[in-house]
């Protein structure tokens, strides 16, 4: 997936971060600044964005707890200016496939929409290959990343597919992922769709 989002544009919005790790801590540590240019997923033409950041996939980090911003009111420019750590042993940051998610919601009083997500390699982090990081998150450069709308596609995905019929883990991972990819695929659509009206 971390492939797919090197090619991913910018008709999501992007979000903006700062990230290192921490050697003498062992954490990984994540600055989140602010998203830029979401797409309205309400009717009044704004959001009420948060991001959720989880450590995937969930066999590399089966005990990492799930973070989230606060929730910002009627915007599509959010403010956060949050900070977060994971606590993470140096040698899963270089475990094939281990990825920070960032995943932006919209706050909704039924079912909070999916509106993008953005998928970090942990394989060269600042810092990970150093001691330690002097002046933390004022010493690493921000990264601005666009969102998007990862497919189910790729190896790993052809892999749970041949083993769906012995193994019910698999095709319950595969059914959640496939179930998640629609809503957020109906999301981004309506939410296009919104702001030709607004630009209307």
């Amino acid at each position: 997936m971390c492939e797919f989002q090197k090619t991913a544009d910018s008709s999501l919005g992007q979000i903006c971060f700062k990230i290192f790790y921490c050697n003498r801590t062992k954490t990984l540590n994540i600055y989140v600044m602010n998203c830029k240019k979401l797409l309205p997923m309400d009717t009044s033409g704004y959001s009420d964005p948060y991001v959720v950041l989880q450590l995937k996939p969930d066999h590399l980090f089966p005990k990492q707890s799930t973070k989230s911003t606060s929730i910002q009111k009627s915007t599509l420019f959010p403010l956060f200016d949050e900070s977060f750590q994971f606590d993470i042993p140096h040698p899963d940051c270089l475990k094939n496939g281990a990825t920070l998610l960032f995943t932006i919601y919209d706050k909704d009083r039924l079912d909070d929409d999916l509106s993008g997500e953005v998928f970090y390699g942990l394989q060269d982090l600042p810092g990970l290959h150093h001691d330690s990081v002097q002046g933390a998150f004022g010493s690493v450069p921000q990264i601005e990343m666009n969102l998007c709308v990862a497919p189910l596609i790729g190896d790993c995905v052809k892999v749970l597919n041949n083993r769906r019929p012995n193994d019910q883990l698999a095709s319950t991972f595969l059914d959640k992922q496939k179930e998640r990819h629609h809503k957020m695929s109906e999301n981004v659509k309506r939410a296009k769709q919104q702001l030709q009206k607004i630009k209307k």
